[in-house]
């Protein structure tokens, strides 16, 4: 039987490691270990990380044949696992897949160390039937004979004894009581945010337990048969403690100010990251980034750094974000999806940039207003990859201004079917159209920010779609543009009309 209890399992410290995953390059996280812990080992703690050595093949293509024959084979209760196929996100899901294997990995040097020839009848066994090599939980053997096989050059056997030997002071060591640390790869540092060991403390029994948190639960029998329990265990824990995390971060985040300068910020992490190029009245919109093998194509992860102890990487093509803060000690991994305020709706990237602000109480360095209308009119007008969209400067509008809307039209900015009128006079800056609705925005001397106010039957409501901080802008040309196409694109998802 298991037992929890409240005892914590060691003094909390900062532990370094360096692992990289298949394509992988460096990120913000480890950017910051390189810049502010020279020294690196000093002051680690007392345990045990597994290496990356333990995965017999880190060939990208192999891993995912590998998480895909897995998933095949397992039973499951939602929709089977749909292949990637873009380079991005198959780099980002083979990384991922590398904590499976890590711990099938564990499971199999801990239960056969010491004997290689035992470990070698086994993995054919494996090998030979998938129902066996895989057992109830995937964890059997088969996927690390997989690994094995696909380099042992014909001679599993001493494949085998090889990566046994290779980590045999691992094995020994752990066997001895000293604590494992049993965390994702994606990991390379931890000061205090989470870190699960496993420890032998006597015949037969080991003890999970989390650094600092104060619990542990003991498991007694052999490691071979625990093995299944401990994992459960421990993907327990780690999805309660990502979930208490992540909700506290999120409500940290929701209390921020809102700024345009995020939309451009988020577009940094983005793969759909787009520039602009003004030629006379046209403000043309185009993709920054080649998608196939450019000289401007960017690899995984990407990375933005915020002030001078944060930073925030998007592991690849898909929502995964790793946060590094208090100089890359202390780091998580979490995912966020697009969402909606009122009829607002904001993208993953702008929302993980603020939980690492509000965790990390640092932004990054401010965008230029060329880069702020470039995030909008990317939303704005979806352009083409490989293709050229267009936002047009020209004179005052025609129409007459509603009277509720102070200022006087000095100029229009037109993108797609919405015509912002430029205003100039008044406490009003843009007034965007979009059938018998609109967005006004209103400079508010007294809160300090410009409010982005829907209109609608005549009337400037109160409560804002966005605010912006005044500190943030200038009243030059290049910001006014940056203005009108945040009130072209507010006004676009906001109102009546279709904005292209």
């Amino acid at each position: 039987m298991s037992d929890v209890s409240t005892t914590t399992t060691s003094p909390a410290g900062a532990a370094v490691a360096s692992q990289a995953g298949p394509g992988e390059e460096e990120t913000a996280q480890m950017a910051l270990i390189d810049l502010f812990l020279p020294g690196g080992e000093e002051g680690g703690l007392a345990y045990i990380d597994p290496p990356v050595t333990l995965l017999p093949d880190l060939d990208e293509d192999r891993l995912l044949e590998r998480l895909y024959e897995m998933m095949a084979a397992m039973p499951s209760d939602g929709k089977p696992l749909s292949e990637e196929r873009k380079p991005e996100k198959r780099r980002g899901l083979a990384t991922q897949y590398m904590d499976i294997e890590l711990r099938h990995a564990l499971r199999l040097l801990l239960g056969f160390g010491d004997d290689p020839d035992r470990l070698t009848a086994h993995l054919e066994q494996c090998l030979a039937d998938p129902a066996f090599g895989y057992g109830e939980n995937g964890d059997n053997g088969r996927t690390i004979a997989q690994g094995l096989l696909a380099t042992a050059e014909g001679n599993l056997r001493d494949q085998a004894a090889s990566w046994l030997a290779t980590h045999a002071g691992l094995r020994q060591a752990v066997m001895a009581g000293d604590p494992l640390v049993i965390r994702s790869m994606f990991d390379t540092s931890e000061l205090d945010t989470y870190v699960p060991v496993l420890q032998r403390i006597g015949d037969g029994a080991w003890r999970l337990g989390v650094e600092g948190q104060g619990k542990h639960r003991d498991f007694q029998g052999e490691i071979w048969e625990l093995w299944p329990r401990i994992c459960v265990t421990l993907v327990e824990w780690e999805e309660a403690d990502q979930t208490h995390w992540l909700d506290g971060a999120k409500r940290d985040a929701a209390r921020l100010p809102d700024t345009i300068q995020r939309a451009a910020w988020g577009d940094c992490l983005s793969q759909d990251r787009c520039a602009i190029r003004v030629d006379g009245t046209r403000i043309i919109v185009f993709f920054a980034e080649k998608k196939k093998g450019g000289d401007e194509e960017r690899s995984w992860p990407r990375s933005l750094v915020l002030g001078d102890m944060a930073g925030l990487s998007r592991m690849s093509g898909h929502s995964l974000y790793e946060l590094a803060w208090e100089g890359g000690l202390r780091v998580r991994h979490f995912e966020m999806s697009n969402t909606t305020r009122g009829k607002v709706p904001f993208e993953h990237t702008e929302l993980a940039v603020r939980i690492a602000e509000a965790v990390g109480d640092a932004v990054p360095k401010a965008a230029t207003p060329e880069e702020v209308e470039a995030a909008y009119l990317r939303r704005a007008l979806s352009p083409r990859r490989g293709g050229e969209s267009s936002a047009e400067m020209g004179p005052p509008p025609a129409e007459a201004l509603p009277s509720a809307i102070s200022g006087q039209a000095v100029a229009s900015y037109r993108v797609g079917k919405i015509t912002v009128a430029v205003l100039h006079g008044g406490d009003d800056l843009a007034y965007a159209a979009t059938g018998e609705t609109g967005v006004v925005l209103r400079r508010d001397d007294r809160r300090g920010v410009v409010a982005a106010l829907p209109f609608a039957r005549g009337r400037v409501r109160r409560e804002p779609l966005m605010t912006t901080p005044l500190a943030d802008i200038e009243i030059t040309p290049a910001w006014q543009r940056a203005m009108c196409a945040w009130a072209a694109w507010l006004a676009g998802v906001a109102g009546d009309g279709d904005p292209k």
